[in-house]
């Protein structure tokens, strides 16, 4: 049995037990070359938590409803995150403050089109 065979048996049968059997539909394409798709099936063996997949769509789910719901002033004052009250410095000099600017003004650009993931 070649490498690619057992590689695609044992995750064939994770992807089955684990509903994520989709994930291979486009193994078969003759289109693909060989070692893409033995380079593919290597990536899902390093590392691919095929168990847990669906309880990350599930979880990523679940926080989109709550987040449709969720009004900010209804958060209890013990969970409340407080603004930063330490004192600040700049680490740029002059010739970096129009950069600074500009990546500064870009990010909440971004932000306020809903293109941030996270902040």
């Amino acid at each position: 049995m070649s490498e690619y065979e057992g590689l695609l048996s044992s995750i064939t049968a994770r992807c089955k037990a684990a509903g994520q059997s989709h994930i291979l539909a486009h193994l078969p394409d003759s289109a693909i070359p060989q070692a893409d798709k033995l380079a593919f099936l290597r990536s899902i063996d390093d590392g691919v938590p095929l168990e847990k997949l669906d309880g990350y769509l599930k979880g990523a789910l679940e926080e989109e409803e709550f987040l449709k719901n969720f009004d900010p002033a209804n958060v209890p004052a013990s969970e409340a995150i407080e603004p930063f009250a330490g004192e600040t410095a700049s680490t740029t000099n002059e010739a970096q403050a129009g950069l600074l600017k500009e990546s500064y003004d870009a990010g909440f650009a971004a932000a306020g089109k809903g293109e941030v993931a996270a902040l």
